[in-house]
């Protein structure tokens, strides 16, 4: 096992160990902007969802390049994984927050440095 930095969860800065319910109430228009993925989306003192979205594919092209033809399990957290799904599928970047089932199973495929969804998760019923 080795960690790498790039898989960590969100950055959520003031939001950190709050509901959702507390986090809009603390900060409403930044909370409706974060749920959107609207421009310049993040969290009070934390991290921009564009940047988390940017590492978790370079990170998934440097495990790539490490493990070149090979397939490699990565565990990271539910927000970052949709911020990654969000960012090679083309899908609205309001549909970010889709439900993923915890423990789901999401591929990834590097190819040439192009990061695509081999096979998404279903969400949960």
């Amino acid at each position: 096992v080795e960690d790498l930095p790039g898989l960590v969860n969100l950055d959520y800065g003031h939001w950190e160990g709050r509901t959702t319910d507390e986090a809009s109430e603390r900060d409403r228009e930044e909370f409706q902007r974060y749920q959107e993925y609207g421009e310049g989306a993040s969290c009070p003192n934390g991290e921009r969802l564009d940047d988390a979205a940017l590492r978790m594919l370079l990170s998934l092209r440097l495990i790539a390049a490490l493990h070149p033809g090979q397939s490699v399990g990565a565990v990271s957290h539910a927000a970052t994984v949709r911020l990654a799904i969000s960012g090679v599928t083309g899908a609205p970047r309001a549909d970010w927050r889709a439900a993923l089932p915890n423990g789901s199973v999401t591929v990834f495929d590097v190819v040439e440095d192009r990061v695509s969804s081999h096979r998404l998760p279903v969400a949960a019923r």
